[in-house]
């Protein structure tokens, strides 16, 4: 055969494919009508045969979805990437908190007027966890017209320094879903319990939907036991140890 024209062996040749595009083109254009088509047949069918195994990988490196809590299901998701920009790890179990525009989520029809339908699932690729979480709309703000939400949760593995992470993801699009029970829950550490969480952003509810109020918060709690109060960015965290 003449130098330069395509066969059968070139055809099947993923470097020849690859490397030599233009080769292909003019070599194409050089061979009888017959052999054109069927060169071109052999192309396409080695294409498509790309593209489906480039889907295939893609959807298999793709998290299986979050099936609900049994009665409700979500319609949307995010992955998220939490990356840990202190110098010092951050361990299992530390309450972490991610910025979300839930304004404009509440705008476009995909959450609740109150940030009810959000959930957080840390997803290993074989084990779905439906972790604590807690919202907080800095400076007075509210579900439908906050940019900058928090959302706190416990992060689920070590966190080195500047490494990050994307096994977490957040759920939303949920009509009928409920408020999940003790959002509080999200600031426990270790066995014990955080009883009091409110924060001082501007916020006009704590944790549990009480109202923000130093002077209450010691009220709750009896002398004999211990107290600490700490500082976790803009929250105090008040508890018994």
């Amino acid at each position: 055969m003449e130098e330069g024209l395509v066969t059968m062996k070139h055809l099947l040749s993923l470097k020849y494919l690859l490397i030599s595009p233009k080769l292909l083109l003019n070599s194409l254009r050089r061979t009888g009508r017959r052999n054109r088509l069927l060169a071109l047949g052999v192309l396409v069918i080695f294409l498509a045969g790309l593209v489906f195994a480039s889907l295939r990988l893609f959807k298999e490196t793709e998290a299986a979805w979050w099936p609900g809590d049994g009665t409700n299901v979500w319609s949307k998701r995010q992955r998220l990437t939490v990356t840990n920009n202190s110098s010092d790890s951050l361990a299992s179990t530390t309450t972490i908190a991610v910025t979300i525009n839930t304004s404009d989520l509440f705008s476009t029809g995909k959450l609740q007027n109150d940030c009810d339908d959000i959930r957080i699932v840390y997803d290993t690729g074989s084990v779905q966890t439906l972790l604590d979480r807690s919202l907080s709309y800095p400076d007075g703000s509210n579900c439908t017209t906050s940019t900058a939400t928090k959302i706190f949760f416990k992060l689920q593995s070590d966190l080195g320094s500047a490494a990050s992470t994307t096994a977490y993801y957040i759920y939303y699009d949920s009509p009928h879903a409920s408020v999940p029970s003790n959002p509080d829950n999200a600031f426990d550490v270790g066995a014990k319990d955080a009883l009091l969480v409110c924060p001082f952003d501007g916020t006009t509810t704590c944790a549990a939907s009480e109202t923000p109020s130093l002077h209450s918060a010691l009220e709750t709690f009896s002398f004999g036991d211990s107290c600490y109060l700490d500082f976790l960015s803009n929250y105090k965290k008040i508890g018994t140890y």
